[in-house]
């Protein structure tokens, strides 16, 4: 698992390049939108497939399926009731997709 908290740590991390490009335009973007800097109030989470029971404590928001050219990934967020949010990405399999959708609201 990475839990990154900033632009500059995403920019870092180790991960395919455009799933990297879209996750900074993406945290600039919310950003600039709500004027906050990520780290205070937001994280995003990169779970690799075995890392599925980190969702299972979670009442997740809301799930998609993004397409990359590499790989098919499942976005999903935690909010927490305290302001604080996780931006969840996990290669996609069907396995994880029936998980997550048992754990959305």
């Amino acid at each position: 698992m990475q839990k990154l908290r900033s632009i500059a740590t995403i920019s870092n991390a180790a991960m395919p390049s455009d799933l990297k490009s879209y996750l900074v335009q993406k945290m600039k973007n919310i950003e600039k939108t709500y004027h906050c800097d990520m780290g205070d109030s937001l994280s995003v989470i990169l779970l690799e497939k075995q890392e599925q029971p980190y969702l299972l404590d979670k009442g997740l928001e809301f799930y998609e399926i993004l397409s990359f050219s590499h790989a098919d990934w499942i976005h999903t967020v935690w909010a927490s009731s305290d302001g604080y949010s996780e931006d969840i990405y996990i290669p996609f399999s069907t396995e994880t997709q029936k998980l997550v959708e048992r754990r959305c609201c």
